[in-house]
């Protein structure tokens, strides 16, 4: 069977769409799109999961891995068969992800700021290299 010129432009331009699509990160919910909130969510779940901890699951898998396998390969290989992450529509009342990545964000910098402070109070201020 011969493939047409039209059909051989038809399937290298639904290529080119579907490459543009997945190289812009269209396949990605609202929350996910962004690095830096990619980041944050990673490290919020690595660090309320318990899963990395000593006798964890997970435990020899860093945010940062978790983050790169989840985004960069699994969410980009399932959007190339045509499946995207999405917000559920069950009616549940979930918890708020927006709400416990806000907490974690202060608590992150309140430990950053005892530790500062206690490296003032030790009298080296902004020497930071035995932390």
């Amino acid at each position: 069977m011969t493939v047409s010129s039209d059909e051989e432009l038809g399937r290298s331009q639904a290529e080119l769409a579907l490459k543009q699509f997945l190289s812009n990160g269209n396949y990605l919910p609202e929350i996910l799109k962004d690095f830096h909130d990619q980041k944050d969510i990673f490290k919020l779940m690595h660090h309320l999961s318990g899963w990395n901890d000593r006798e964890g699951w997970a435990r020899d898998i860093s945010w940062t891995e978790g983050q790169i396998y989840v985004i960069d390969l699994f969410l980009h290989f399932m959007a190339r068969h045509g499946y995207t992450l999405q917000r559920s529509r069950a009616k549940q009342q979930f918890h708020s992800l927006e709400d416990k990545r806000a907490r974690f964000e202060r608590e992150e910098m309140e430990s950053l700021k005892k530790l500062l402070e206690s490296r003032r109070s030790a009298g080296k201020p902004g020497d930071m290299r035995a932390v």
